[in-house]
């Protein structure tokens, strides 16, 4: 009876070790079909789930505002931008700093540089 429950441990950890091995390698189907096969019903939807997941890398560049800001007072012109949050019409212009453009005056949110840049560079060009 005692050898009988060490196969049964025995296989149980083979399986456990395999379907680590294969969460790494990518194979998530694989990995959750054993988990199923050894009646953890709750890991088998988790590493589904997570070969479901979309990673996302961030890139950190960097945009020099006060050249653009400067190009812009050179130029002698206005851009218009529209906040994404709520609509609102910012002006980029000679009087325009770049402190006034990190946040929305109108409702306060958060303005991205790297949008705000891509679009003054539009309009620059």
């Amino acid at each position: 009876m005692q050898a009988n429950l060490f196969w049964v441990r025995l296989v149980t950890f083979v399986r456990l070790t395999v379907a680590k091995h294969l969460i790494t390698a990518g194979r998530f189907e694989d990995a959750a079909k054993l988990y199923e096969q050894l009646g953890m019903y709750a890991e088998a939807g988790k590493v589904r789930a997570k070969g479901s997941e979309i990673k996302i890398k961030k890139t950190e560049v960097s945009v020099d505002l006060n050249s653009l800001l400067r190009e812009v007072k050179e130029g002698g012109i206005i851009v218009v931008y529209r906040c994404p949050h709520c609509g609102g019409k910012l002006k980029v212009g000679k009087d325009t700093s770049v402190d006034s453009l990190k946040h929305c005056e109108h409702c306060g949110s958060e303005i991205e540089a790297m949008d705000l840049a891509d679009f003054i560079k539009t309009a620059l060009s």
